[in-house]
């Protein structure tokens, strides 16, 4: 007899014997079939509502450009007012001051 030969033997038995039965674990129990629409109605919670951004005044602007033109020189102030339609400041729209000051930061 050889030493594998126990071994096959233990294997053969082990393959005879039924295999054990699972055990319900109560931390894995299916849960039980409930009404949710029978539940109170989950509170929605109230969307952040960004906070508009603060009005851009002509002066700003003008304090903007003038910072701009320190930094960049007058002829940068000249073609960006150029971009904008524009040969002084005065003729800047209010509605334009946004894009004016995005471009001069």
């Amino acid at each position: 007899m050889t030493l594998d030969a126990p071994a096959k033997k233990t294997r053969a038995r082990k393959a005879a014997e039924p295999a054990p039965e699972p055990v319900a674990d109560a931390d894995f129990a299916p849960l039980p079939d409930k009404d949710i629409a029978a539940e109170a109605p989950v509170e929605a919670q109230p969307e952040p509502v960004a906070e508009a951004p603060a009005a851009i005044d002509g002066p700003a602007v003008v304090a903007a450009l003038q910072a701009f033109a320190k930094v960049k020189g007058p002829l940068a102030v000249k073609a960006l007012l150029t971009k904008f339609n524009a040969s002084r400041l005065s003729d800047i729209k209010p509605d334009q001051y946004a894009a004016v000051m995005a471009e001069v930061a």
